[in-house]
C-alpha cells in the first residue's frame, strides 16, 4: 500500500540479522538478499557495506565459499572507495584551511607591514616637527640677535652723537 523503500530496506535487514543470529541461514539470506537489492536500487552505500559483510557472513555458513569471497569482495571494494571519498573530504577541507590560513598570515603580515610603515611615518613626521622647530627657534634668535645688534647700534650712535655735542659744547665754551 506504501512506498517506504528504505523502512522495506532496515525492516529486511534486520530480519536477515535476526535469522543469521539464530543460525537460520537459509531464511537469512533470502532476507539479505531482497534488502541488497532495495538498497543497490536506492543507492545506500553505508547500508549496502554492512549488508555484503552480513551476506558474505551468511554465504561462508552455508557452505559456499565462493559466492561469500565475492560479497566480501563487495564489501571491501565499497568500503574502500568510501574511505577514499572520506580521505578526499578530509583533503578538500585541509586545503581549504591550508589557504585560509595562508591568506590570514598574508594579512596579519600586511598589517604589521602598514603598522610598520605608520610608525615609520611617524617617526618622520617628529623629526619634520623638529627640525622645523629648530629652524624657527633658529629664526627667532636671528630676528631678535638682529634687532639686538640694531638697537646696539643706535644706542653707540646716540652715544657718539651726545658726546660729539658735549665736545662741541665743550669746545664753544
Amino acid at each position: 500500500k506504501y512506498n517506504l523503500p528504505f523502512e522495506k530496506l532496515y525492516g529486511l535487514f534486520q530480519l536477515a540479522v535476526v535469522e543469521k543470529d539464530k543460525n537460520n541461514f537459509p531464511v537469512a539470506e533470502q532476507y539479505a538478499s531482497r534488502a541488497i537489492a532495495i538498497g543497490e536500487k536506492l543507492n545506500t552505500s553505508d547500508e549496502l557495506m554492512e549488508m555484503y559483510d552480513t551476506m558474505s557472513v551468511i554465504k561462508e555458513k552455508r557452505g559456499k565459499p565462493a559466492e561469500a569471497l565475492l560479497y566480501k569482495n563487495k564489501y571491501v571494494a565499497l568500503h574502500d572507495s568510501m574511505m577514499n571519498a572520506q580521505i578526499q573530504t578530509n583533503i578538500h577541507h585541509l586545503n581549504i584551511q591550508y589557504h585560509s590560513a595562508q591568506k590570514d598570515k598574508k594579512i596579519a603580515e600586511q598589517n604589521l607591514s602598514i603598522e610598520k610603515n605608520k610608525a615609520a611615518i611617524e617617526r618622520k613626521n617628529m623629526w619634520i616637527f623638529i627640525f622645523l622647530g629648530g629652524i624657527i627657534a633658529l629664526i627667532a634668535i636671528l630676528i631678535l640677535s638682529i634687532r639686538s645688534y640694531r638697537h646696539k647700534q643706535n644706542l653707540h650712535r646716540q652715544s657718539l652723537l651726545t658726546l660729539q655735542k658735549q665736545h662741541e659744547v665743550n669746545t664753544l665754551k
